[in-house]
């Protein structure tokens, strides 16, 4: 069982679809053939109960029949049938055509059911559940869903899509993080020229507002 099961798993969507098929309707071909030869055998003996009117007959007299003489029907009709044996033939009748039918509509549905559940439920909850976590920008998941089938390699291509926008997330913020960090390194290096430029600007208006400012300040503070 886990080897037929393990080996639709890997068919692709058409022949899985093909194959289901073709085992309901030989399940459905077997039960409907069934029913019709039954009902048909048994409205043949519902016809047999019937009485014989015979209304032509000869009578063959002679010694070496055991009782002398021997009747030939030539014309005979059937009689009519009860009331009950009337219901219990329609009844047959019907069931000869709506058992099949009824056969043909639970098999198309099995179908549909064995399909879903062996071809599409695990690989579309998968992919679903792979949508989500991409929605909500989490892409810490993996796409774990094995097969030969149509959807099995369209998982593989979802999972090779995702780890390559993980891939590239990562490449992108570990760029960030050099360039944060080169920023820093920058800002640091700067911060200490700056502050004696802003030194001897602040020296320079001191000496501006007390008109103490003279050629020798200037190139002191040069």
């Amino acid at each position: 069982m886990d080897k037929l099961k393990r080996k639709l798993e890997n068919m692709s969507l058409r022949k899985t679809l093909l194959f289901v098929s073709v085992i309901s309707l030989s399940i459905v071909g077997v039960l409907s053939i069934a029913t019709i030869l039954t009902a048909s055998d048994i409205r043949q003996e519902i016809l047999d109960t019937r009485p014989i009117i015979v209304t032509d007959y000869t009578v063959e007299s002679s010694p070496e029949i055991a009782n002398g003489f021997r009747i030939h029907p030539g014309k005979y009709s059937y009689g009519d049938l009860t009331d009950q044996n009337q219901l219990s033939y329609w009844a047959a009748t019907a069931l000869m055509i709506i058992l099949p039918l009824l056969y043909v509509v639970t098999g198309s549905i099995a179908v549909a059911k064995v399909y879903y559940r062996w071809k599409l439920q695990t690989p579309i909850k998968v992919l679903k559940n792979g949508m989500a976590h991409i929605s909500a920008q989490d892409l810490d998941f993996q796409i774990l869903y094995k097969s030969d089938d149509e959807l099995g390699k369209l998982c593989d291509l979802f999972e090779q899509m995702r780890s390559e926008v993980c891939k590239s997330n990562r490449k992108m913020w570990d760029m960030l993080q050099e360039r944060k960090a080169l920023t820093a390194s920058v800002s640091h290096d700067l911060r200490t020229p700056i502050t004696v430029i802003r030194g001897y600007l602040e020296y320079i208006d001191k000496s501006l507002s007390k008109e103490t400012l003279t050629q020798d300040t200037l190139k002191m503070t040069v």
